[in-house]
């Protein structure tokens, strides 16, 4: 082991992050967003994106879990990253709080918040479609909500986690040379609020068009889409919204996964050490729910199991053996395993993806073909299970750190990649011959009346379409759309340092230190993220 061999090692490690980073894209072509096999399993799921490579029309937001955190665990005394085998049991805490940025609505920069979005902007309108079937000028049409007035609105997401990381390192020596163990329990409190800015544009009208959603004329139930979102209420005969809600701030307290590592450093003297480490993560956080665009979730909801390779490099010292500056670096490869999740899902429009189907409004028929009632598409698409999840995940960490006596300072770099969901299996069907597209047909509540059994299948988010011809058109389990639940491949580029001080001449070796992070991600498939931390630890 020398000095030219670490070298090359950190320059693999920027290599394969800097490729990783300009190749990261789901391998389909965008004019194909998304094609059904069968029933269960959705091929060729390339996100829809606008011309800055942001993506619109999704469902869920997979973000990094609180518990992977490369920097947060080598930010420590360089003593503490190699240990020689002579202390037993080291005990760290970490207190950290960390929070996104730059999500706001700011095209000139770049950094528009478009996901949730039905369009390729981050700016969406609503109002309703009263005209020529096909014809009009909202991206929404309230009639699906239960608003008659109009307006427009953006997202705007906030996320910030507050985290007590305990970590206990066991050396095993005695039973391996070299052989150690690792706990993590990061305890969390996350806080998740997907902010509505919305702005008005014209009145609301007194009531509903006449036998639209009901029998006769409905009065105005929701004036804004905020309200509509969030509202626990139905309008007309039109049930409440119980899938896909925009309700406040939603917050978490627990584990955000375990993770547990049994490692090796089989090469270890005063100058250098390289090992190897076998990892598992439980995921006893929480799991995405459908019940909420925008729900909190704790840690990664899937198994991981994988390894890391670590090691550390003495680059310089003085004469006198008090000051010397160390290079060290860890990386992480896990594979992880499919779980079963509440996704919310959409549907095929005519064939085609269509943004925000999950909130049209559907009419019920029953067994003898007779309209019913009135459904959200959301309480139906949003009901079931998929069995769900990424393939692997990666974090990789650089970093050179300069010790002074009892003084440590660090500063380091840091790549994290996750691989794009798919999807194996679904737990959930979709009644046939039950549910219909409304669009601007009639329902007056009379089940005598034939007109209430038109249906408009091709009808959109936005503009109704015309009546089908030839009798009511269901919705079945081929029409169901997987791909906007599912999250693309996602990186971040990140930089992190430290600056503590450790009293070495106790024989608990007692650390404390103060530390930062930054993290940005790639077009806005992970959050731009900071975070600050004290820590501090003892051995014995």
């Amino acid at each position: 082991m020398n000095y030219q061999l670490i070298k090359k090692i950190a320059l693999i490690t920027l290599t394969f992050s800097m490729y990783i980073s300009a190749t990261a894209s789901d391998s389909c072509s965008l004019a194909d967003n998304c094609t059904p096999a069968g029933t269960d399993i959705c091929i060729s799921c390339c996100p829809l994106s606008q011309q800055k490579g942001y993506i619109y029309n999704k469902t869920q937001f997979v973000t990094r879990s609180q518990q992977f955190n490369i920097p947060r665990y080598l930010m420590m005394p360089d003593t503490a990253f190699c240990p020689l085998g002579c202390i037993s049991i080291t005990t760290h805490f970490a207190f950290e709080y960390q929070q996104i940025f730059n999500t706001q609505n700011c095209e000139n920069d770049g950094c528009q918040f478009s996901w949730f979005s039905p369009n390729a902007n981050s700016v969406i309108t609503y109002g309703l479609d009263n005209g020529t079937p096909g014809v009009g000028e909202f991206d929404i049409n309230g009639l699906n909500f239960g608003l008659t007035s109009s307006g427009n609105f953006n997202f705007f997401p906030k996320k910030s986690d507050v985290i007590m990381d305990v970590i206990f390192v066991a050396n095993l020596s005695t039973i391996i040379k070299g052989l150690w163990g690792r706990v993590d329990l990061p305890i969390t409190h996350t806080r998740w609020d997907l902010l509505i800015d919305e702005v008005s544009t014209g009145e609301s009208d007194p009531s509903y068009p006449v036998d639209s959603v009901g029998t006769g004329t409905i009065a105005t139930v929701f004036n804004t889409m905020k309200e509509a979102l969030g509202s626990v209420s139905g309008f007309g005969d039109a049930p409440a919204l119980t899938k896909g809600k925009i309700c406040g701030r939603r917050a978490q307290t627990g584990l955000a996964d375990m993770r547990i590592d049994i490692g090796c450093t089989w090469y270890n003297t005063n100058r250098c050490c390289l090992g190897t480490t076998f990892d598992v993560i439980a995921p006893v956080g929480s799991k995405p729910c459908a019940d909420f665009l925008f729900n909190a979730v704790l840690g990664a909801s899937q198994w991981q199991f994988g390894g890391d390779v670590y090691g550390e490099r003495l680059l310089w010292k003085s004469c006198d053996e008090t000051n010397y500056v160390t290079l060290s670096f860890d990386a992480t490869l896990n594979g992880m395993l499919n779980s079963k999740q509440n996704r919310l899902l959409q549907l095929f429009i005519d064939g085609k993806e269509s943004p925000w189907s999950q909130y049209l409004l559907l009419k019920k028929f029953n067994a003898a073909g007779q309209a019913i009632g009135l459904e959200r598409a959301a309480n139906i698409l949003g009901q079931g299970s998929i069995n769900v999840g990424s393939t692997f995940m990666t974090d990789v960490a650089v970093f050179v750190e300069y010790t002074r006596k009892c003084f440590f300072v660090g500063i380091g770099y840091d790549f994290w990649y996750r691989g794009a969901e798919g999807i194996t299996a679904r737990y959930f069907d979709i009644p046939a011959d039950t549910y219909a597209v409304k669009g601007g047909t009639q329902w007056n509540g009379d089940i005598t009346d034939p007109h209430n059994n038109e249906t408009a299948s091709t009808s959109t988010i936005g503009h109704n379409g015309p009546v089908d011809p030839d009798g009511p058109v269901f919705i079945s389990n081929e029409d169901i759309n997987y791909c906007p639940a599912l999250h693309p491949s996602a990186l971040t580029n990140g930089l992190f340092g430290f600056l503590g001080y450790q009293w070495r001449n106790c024989c608990t070796q007692p650390y404390l230190l103060l530390g930062g992070q930054a993290e940005f991600g790639h077009c806005g498939r992970a959050f731009n993220q900071w975070g600050v931390l004290a820590k501090g630890g003892f051995s014995f």
